[in-house]
């Protein structure tokens, strides 16, 4: 992704001939067109704001998904075309009042914004479009040209010399680096899964062992062996079946909450093929290890057990 102007907008923004000159230059076109609102939530009276920053005007929503690199959900792109404000960061309101200090203001209803990439959750408020905020004083337009090629990201940061323009003008934003798991990491992560499957067969086993005298006893009274099986299976996975798969589960979602909390350098994914075979495991390993201690039981266990 390739900004330019961003830094000039304060200031009157690019001119149109230098703007031309570097699309000539890059071989970039059609970028989208951003413009921060100069209207903040500071009621001014010493309270926190609702909003940290200020918002973004974009014109529309198609322009919007180009922006984000993804498309927006039914409600994104409705909340959007209805006029509310998506917002990068958590807000504790759900409707706002810009002022400008030219005395206009307007009134927006608030709505979040799911996957906000690093850079925008930084630098913005929130999105809107265009037309909800014409009332309202603007920056001046900046660029920002997407599906950028690694050649013209060379010659978009070679432009600022050639062109004789401020290099501050361009700005660079590559794709995140795909975090890759070193191999040792996956071999780790596979002997412990062979791990949790055998310690929950050897833990379903030896309970279900323990309990043969019971099982014993409703044995000798004609209850069948499926029955009991069932019984103890039952026990086995509400007792450490789903503790361990809960446990997995909440492990991933904590550490993908945690990751989610900091600007992160490169993408990581979740291991899901490890993750399964470790929940689908362990309670395929409480089945193995239920019917391996039952498979023994007579009316005798009763007494010998």
């Amino acid at each position: 992704m390739q900004y330019l102007g961003y830094s000039i907008a304060p200031r009157g923004g690019v001119p149109a001939t230098v703007r031309q000159q570097f699309e000539q230059h890059t071989g970039l076109s059609d970028p989208v067109e951003l413009r921060t609102v100069l209207a903040s939530s500071d009621p001014g009276d010493g309270t926190e704001p609702a909003m940290d920053g200020l918002p973004t005007a974009v014109a529309s929503p198609a322009a919007l998904e180009r922006v984000l690199g993804r498309a927006l959900t039914a409600d994104e792109q409705q909340g959007f075309t209805a006029g509310k404000i998506l917002t990068t960061k958590p807000v504790t309101v759900d409707r706002v009042e810009l002022s400008s200090r030219q005395g206009t203001s307007a009134s927006y209803t608030l709505e979040s914004l799911s996957q906000v990439p690093p850079e925008y959750r930084d630098t913005t408020a929130g999105f809107v479009a265009s037309q909800a905020v014409a009332k309202l004083p603007m920056e001046a337009r900046y660029y920002v040209y997407t599906g950028v090629t690694p050649q013209q990201i060379e010659l978009a940061r070679a432009a600022p010399l050639e062109l004789g323009f401020d290099p501050s003008w361009v700005r660079t934003q590559e794709p995140p680096v795909m975090f890759e798991t070193p191999p040792a990491w996956v071999i780790t992560s596979w002997v412990m899964v062979v791990l949790v499957v055998l310690i929950a067969a050897l833990l379903a086993r030896a309970q279900a062992r323990a309990l043969h005298p019971y099982l014993g006893g409703l044995y000798a009274v004609g209850v069948k062996p499926s029955t009991l099986r069932r019984v103890v299976l039952t026990q086995m996975v509400i007792l450490l079946g789903l503790p361990v798969a809960g446990g997995i589960l909440a492990g991933v979602a904590a550490t993908a909450a945690v990751w989610a909390l900091f600007p992160q350098p490169a993408v990581a994914t979740v291991p899901w093929a490890v993750v399964g075979a470790a929940t689908v495991g362990a309670v395929m390993a409480l089945v193995i290890g239920t019917v391996a201690g039952t498979a023994r039981l007579s009316v005798r266990a009763r007494f010998t057990d």
